[in-house]
């Protein structure tokens, strides 16, 4: 394994990327044909007080703001964290504005992009700098202030609390943080920790070799508060693992899901991974795969297998280094750096594993180097950074906008409902009967019923079923008979014509509290919804329940 120990990320990554030198012509996997998207540099940064050589992925806000950190520049040369404002007028340029420098002592070199919490704080790592040198965890409150929340302190001296972070953090709703760092811990082969609100540390898992080793990612958590990472070396062949902290009892239950053996699975996971709405995992590998160049994997929700989406050929890309995101139909999308003998690339693959090239960095002075993952907004605009290129060489930050992500769900292009609610005499006692005739929109990505995810909304009563629920009947329709959150539930789809279905549903046991006519209907189905409002046959078994109160008892 190489020695990394006091080289920055940017130029162990440089190194391993640029230093291998493919002269192949590989024919490349299924690839489809699509409209180039637009690409737009929204930024080029100068290496100077306003920062250069981006590696993290950016962050966006509600308000279309962009934020993230560059490894290098800003007043004191050690790193930023920045913010791209959009202008009030199509065409006119973004505004970075620096928010903070680090200072070297206090902190240095920002390597991972940051996360949010729920007032707007920011939360990141830096790989170096602190009290002690080996890197930091700091929070920057917009507009008040930046502090060093902890100093990790290598390892030696009976110290195992880490060393080098260069993956970021994440954030529960009780404010903890965690994270992994590239060193230290119990083996010097890098950790999982936890940061209190108070600042106190705990370190939750050392890598050893066998369960993992020397990661650079950060950490995703499921619902559930169960948290998975993915490290570059370890496992039986030393080639990388995915692995499992279970949430309780205190994140003692530990599982490699998955130890990757350097062929067609790949070689040295190093990004976050991601999840789709079943629970499955996909993240990438910078080595591997049938080519050598790295891969896409999946891993199955249940944990029991692993295998490779994509191996990049060199034409498609090579090395990938960043995060996946995944759309509300199903398709990925990531960049790959190239190497030295091909350009770096944005992607997406399709469920079925089509690979479309969205853009090829081919202009250099637009960018180069782009090594981590990319950012959407809530219209589909995909956003990225790369770390060298443009005007001064010190990096870019880009828009992609035409690449067909959906991050929102496409309307029905028609909805109707028939409705019958009974009130029961006390709350959780009411029924209803529900229904419904809908009508894909055009660009729908179509329907699912086996992998989708089901939510209804009738009145004041709403439910989700999670994805796989709803089970085929063998005669053509899909159906879902059980309890949700103590209501009993009987939902079935029907295909009825193209892109035209029905579906049925009956409740028991529910709560509809303050629902009168006219009625709205919300049905969500994977990457598809609609609503519609109706007016229901209302039938009331009680006069004394206040909440359920309407003027008529009973209603058409």
């Amino acid at each position: 394994m190489e020695d990394k120990s006091g080289a920055t990320r940017s130029a162990l990554r440089v190194w391993r990327f640029r230093a291998l030198v493919f002269a192949m012509t590989l024919a490349a996997a299924p690839m489809a044909a699509s409209a180039a998207p637009g690409y737009t540099v929204l930024y080029t940064f100068t290496g100077a007080g306003d920062g250069g050589q981006p590696l993290g992925a950016l962050l966006a806000d509600s308000k279309g703001n962009l934020y993230g950190t560059t490894s290098v520049g800003g007043e004191f040369g050690n790193g930023t964290v920045f913010e791209l404002t959009p202008p009030a007028s199509a065409g006119a340029p973004w505004k970075e504005s620096v928010l903070h420098s680090f200072s070297g002592a206090e902190a240095n070199s920002p390597q991972a992009g940051l996360t949010a919490d729920s007032s707007g704080a920011l939360y990141g790592t830096t790989v170096g700098g602190g009290a002690f040198g080996f890197g930091t965890v700091f929070k920057l409150t917009p507009g008040v202030a930046t502090k060093v929340l902890y100093s990790f302190k290598g390892q030696g001296r009976g110290l195992k609390d880490g060393a080098n972070p260069y993956g970021g953090v994440i954030v529960d709703s009780d404010g903890n943080l965690y994270g992994m760092t590239f060193t230290g811990g119990d083996f010097g082969k890098g950790a999982v920790f936890k940061l209190a609100p108070n600042g106190a540390e705990t370190v939750l898992r050392s890598f050893s070799g066998r369960n993992g080793a020397y990661p650079l990612a950060g950490l995703i958590a499921d619902a559930a508060g169960n948290l998975y990472g993915a490290t570059t070396h370890g496992g039986a062949s030393n080639n990388g693992v995915v692995f499992e902290l279970a949430e309780r009892p205190l994140f003692r239950a530990e599982m490699v899901i998955w130890q990757f053996s350097g062929g067609l699975d790949g070689r040295s996971p190093s990004a976050n991974l991601t999840f789709d709405s079943n629970g499955n995992l996909y993240g990438t590998t910078a080595h591997g795969g049938a080519y050598g160049l790295g891969s896409v994997f999946k891993v199955a929700a249940n944990g029991n297998s692993s295998f490779p989406l994509h191996s990049f050929a060199g034409v498609d890309g090579a090395h990938p280094s960043g995060n996946l995101i995944v759309d509300l139909a199903g398709n990925l999308y990531g960049t790959t750096p190239g190497d030295g003998a091909t350009n770096g690339t944005v992607f997406k693959i399709a469920p079925n594993g089509a690979i479309t090239v969205l853009h090829y960095f081919e202009h250099k002075e637009q960018g180069d180097l782009p090594m981590a993952g990319l950012t959407a907004d809530s219209n589909g605009n995909l956003y990225g950074t790369t770390v060298i290129g443009g005007a001064s060489r010190q990096g870019t930050v880009f828009e992609l906008t035409g690449t067909g992500f959906l991050a929102k769900p496409v309307p029905f292009n028609a909805i109707l409902a028939d409705l019958a609610i009974d009130f029961g005499k006390q709350p959780n006692t009411d029924s209803f009967n529900l229904t419904s005739q809908f009508f894909l929109g055009k660009t729908s990505p179509g329907i699912k019923p086996s992998t989708d995810a089901v939510s209804l909304a009738v009145g004041t009563f709403s439910t989700t079923l999670p994805a796989g629920s709803l089970k085929p009947n063998g005669s053509g329709a899909y159906q879902f008979a059980g309890t949700v959150n103590g209501v009993a539930l009987q939902i079935q789809l029907t295909p009825t014509g193209q892109q035209r279905y029905s579906l049925t549903a009956a409740a028991r046991n529910a709560n509809l509290s303050g629902t009168s006519n006219p009625v709205s209907v919300t049905l969500t189905i994977g990457a598809n919804t609609g609503t519609c409002s109706t007016t229901a046959l209302i039938q009331r078994q009680t006069a004394q329940r206040e909440s359920a109160n309407t003027p008529n008892s009973l209603e058409r």
